[in-house]
């Protein structure tokens, strides 16, 4: 049994469930030097204001943005966020203003997004030299997703268009 993050509690519940006896524990701290957290106060609280930052950065280096998650909580956030970025973005959100859907460099993830483009936002985003460099998503995506020189994380909630609490 392979388990990420669990309690003492669960654990205890996992093995009674299970009816394990003398079970093999091997537990560690995962060494995952590009996961941290930088909280920054925001005094403007428009959606665009809170992603300015990241806005401009996709606009001026498009393919060379660090690969970056921002994170909504819920599917409707989340696909609020990705029709204003797109639409901020217009054809600087595709590789060379090429309006191809396979040359976006932003995408969507959650778990009402189409079977194709979930599988193209992983297979493409996990690669070291992936055309997407932002990933509009649910925290659901980053559970079991190996994403090594993913750099940047920015979770915001956002209730009708306000911003009412931001991490960078």
């Amino acid at each position: 049994m392979l388990l990420a993050t669990v309690t003492q509690d669960v654990y205890s519940d996992i093995v009674q469930a299970l009816q394990l006896k003398d079970a093999a524990v091997i537990a560690g701290l995962p060494d995952r030097p590009n996961i941290f957290l930088d909280v920054v106060s925001k005094t403007n609280h428009s959606i665009e204001s809170g992603l300015m930052w990241l806005l401009n950065m996709l606009s001026t280096q498009q393919h060379a943005c660090p690969k970056t998650l921002v994170c909504g909580h819920s599917i409707n956030v989340v696909a609020d966020l990705y029709s204003r970025m797109m639409a901020y973005l217009g054809s600087k959100a595709f590789c060379n203003g090429v309006l191809d859907p396979q040359k976006c460099i932003v995408s969507m993830y959650h778990a009402h997004t189409a079977e194709p483009l979930h599988k193209h936002t992983l297979s493409e985003f996990c690669k070291s030299d992936s055309i997407i460099r932002v990933v509009v998503c649910t925290i659901a995506f980053g559970m079991g997703v190996q994403i090594a020189d993913l750099k940047t994380g920015f979770k915001g909630n956002f209730l009708f268009g306000t911003v009412i609490e931001t991490t960078e």
